[in-house]
């Protein structure tokens, strides 16, 4: 019986622990409704593309313009 009760009181902590996670969430986001449940998402491997995707751009512009390779027009050279 000791086992089951020491569950029950798991269970029930850590939903209390969840509650006020909840609670902080919401006040830090100012939301007031109580039917409404907040979850913060982690972006790092967003940032982390972002980052790497923009270092190789500006890390190879000087490089690549003399090659067409930047993606813009190449110029227009007339000899006469």
């Amino acid at each position: 019986m000791a086992k089951f009760n020491n569950v029950l009181v798991t269970g029930y902590r850590q939903q209390q622990e969840q509650e006020k996670k909840q609670n902080e969430l919401k006040s830090k986001h100012h939301i007031d409704d109580p039917n409404v449940v907040v979850v913060e998402k982690s972006n790092m491997a967003k940032f982390t593309v972002k980052t790497v995707t923009t270092a190789l751009k500006y890390s190879l512009q000087g490089t690549t313009q003399g090659r067409y390779l930047t993606g813009g027009v190449p110029p227009v050279r007339f000899s006469m």
